[in-house]
């Protein structure tokens, strides 16, 4: 939301000033900042290498630099910080993590291996140091079968954490005693064979290429393994194979299973040939590692942050959980700290009876992994997000969760609003909760919405009540401002506001009502209340 009588600059001078300003900076520190294929557009134009982690790590090695700033995921971090122990590495968003890496830690990998002594494991690149230091063996996509293929055939293997590379591994080796930690990357979760099965009928002269080694290629290897994808015109390709694949192909169309970052390089390098993507939302978002941040940013970053090879990817809420509903700079808050919404949604989950639910647990196997998305039906704002997200995950922690929306955004039928990848089980027994905080939630901010199109361009405000649903107040109040109105007052202890029934106690002496309010209202400040912020669109009437 912007502020009103803030100017807003165009969006390619605001990038050409930060880069400058990045650039600068960097310059001053003596760092080098490394960008991921897979970052954003305006991320890799800022970036002195842009490739793969294990590259990107060592080209830093190389460099003279005594800071690495790496524009990536921890585990990338991680790695640069190992192969240069001299070098102050540091991650410029704290918060960008990797799913598939958070799916296991040491002390898991510890307890599973405590349950099958004698086997050895076999860890996929996209794992936190310390589970690699508990590991015997580490792999890529790309080498994973002949790295199991070397072990004797008698002895059990744990893959982790990579479901779908297990699948894949398990099959083209023909082993029976591996057995396979149920992790996924989110991105490549959504990567599925009915997206590529779709690309390819569109576009059936293009060349159809794979990363083998990113997380998000493996369900496409696994889909190919089990003969869903049709391996014609296939290219299993490392990240700079995939680079240098279009000059060398005859082809003038690709289509790219991978995320999407990459096609910026590749419409870049290539400009002349035409590229897709398999699954157009296959991004780690970038929501959680965001260029427009001010350049001051990266400063005390600088100054103060390095990264620390103990430290665990932890999950990111994608809507704030802070007070109050909007804060000084107009951006949505959600209303309750973590632990108030904790205890909300598990109460509303003990209503609904979801830890015990009868027929999900007599009609699913535990076993079973699922996945699935919330979609909008119709037209509106969406409102809820992190209440949906919590009944989840107190359901089943490690559930893998994409958020296609944030609170506030208009909303069209059809639209993503949530990936899920868990738990069959607990994706069952939490949906109805879910969906009623979320639907109740949205159908407030459309309906305010609505209202406030209605007076758009006039000096009018939308303004909520104290008729709201018992226990409920301030989420459908937040729920007012995610449509783009303005609370009015919380409750009877935050504003004087006298109506027919109080004239009735003084004879309808207006003034004399008037007059005894400051004496019990000294203490509420008197201020104008915020404009209300535009939705972006109009409603049809």
């Amino acid at each position: 939301m912007a502020i009103a009588g803030t100017p807003v600059r165009p969006r390619d001078k605001l990038i050409a000033q930060l880069h400058g300003e990045i650039r600068t900076l960097a310059r001053e520190r003596n760092a080098v900042i490394l960008a991921h294929n897979y970052e954003r557009a305006e991320v890799q134009d800022v970036a002195d290498f842009v490739g793969d982690s294990l590259g990107l790590s060592r080209e830093a090695a190389k460099t003279p630099a005594d800071v690495i700033v790496f524009c990536g995921v921890h585990f990338m971090a991680e790695t640069a910080a190992v192969l240069s122990p001299d070098k102050a590495v540091l991650l410029p968003d704290l918060a960008a993590g990797c799913s598939l890496a958070a799916t296991i830690n040491a002390a898991e990998l510890r307890a599973w291996k405590a349950q099958h002594p004698g086997a050895v494991v076999v860890s996929y690149v996209n794992t936190t140091a310390e589970v690699k230091a508990e590991s015997d063996y580490c792999c890529t996509s790309g080498n994973a079968v002949d790295v199991v293929n070397s072990i004797p055939a008698d002895t059990e293997i744990l893959f982790c954490p990579d479901m779908f590379l297990g699948a894949h591994v398990k099959r083209l080796s023909g082993r029976t005693n591996i057995r396979i930690w149920m992790g996924e990357c989110h991105v490549h979760a959504g990567i599925d064979p009915e997206n590529i099965r779709l690309q390819r009928s569109l576009h059936p002269e293009a060349e159809f290429l794979i990363h083998p080694e990113c997380g998000c290629s493996t369900s496409v290897l696994e889909a190919m393994s089990a003969g869903d994808v049709d391996p014609d015109g296939v290219q299993i390709l490392s990240t700079e194979g995939m680079i240098k694949r279009p000059a060398l192909s005859d082809a003038d169309e690709f289509i790219v299973a991978t995320e999407v970052g990459i096609l910026h390089r590749l419409r870049r390098e290539n400009p002349s040939k035409r590229f897709f993507a398999a699954e157009p939302r296959a991004r780690n978002d970038g929501r959680s590692r965001r260029v427009a941040r001010r350049p001051s940013t990266l400063e005390a970053t600088m100054e103060r942050e390095s990264i620390n090879p103990e430290r665990r990817n932890t999950p990111r809420y994608i809507t704030p959980l802070s007070t109050p509903a909007v804060s000084s700079v107009g951006v949505l808050r959600f209303p309750y700290a973590q632990n108030e919404l904790h205890a909300l949604v598990k109460s509303a989950l003990d209503e609904d009876g979801a830890f015990n639910d009868l027929t999900t647990i007599a009609t699913v196997v535990s076993e079973r992994h699922a996945r699935g998305r919330l979609v909008a039906r119709q037209t509106g704002v969406l409102c809820g997000v992190a209440l949906g997200l919590e009944a989840f995950r107190t359901l089943d922690p490690k559930v893998t969760i994409r958020v296609d929306q944030e609170d506030g955004a208009v909303l069209e039928p059809g639209d993503s609003v949530l990936y899920l990848s868990g738990h069959a089980r607990a994706l069952l027994a939490a949906e109805r909760v879910a969906l009623n905080f979320m639907q109740r939630l949205s159908g407030v901010a459309s309906l305010t919405a609505r209202y406030v199109d209605a007076v758009r361009g006039t000096r009018a405000k939308i303004l909520d009540t104290r008729k709201t649903t018992p226990g409920w107040r301030l989420l459908e109040k937040y729920a007012v401002r995610a449509g783009g109105g303005t609370n009015h007052r919380l409750n009877l202890s935050s504003a004087v506001l006298i109506k027919d029934n109080h004239l009735a106690s003084v004879d309808g002496d207006v003034a004399l009502a008037v007059r005894r309010a400051p004496a019990v209202s000294t203490s509420i400040p008197c201020a104008p209340s915020p404009k209300p912020a535009s939705t972006g669109f109009r409603w049809a009437h």
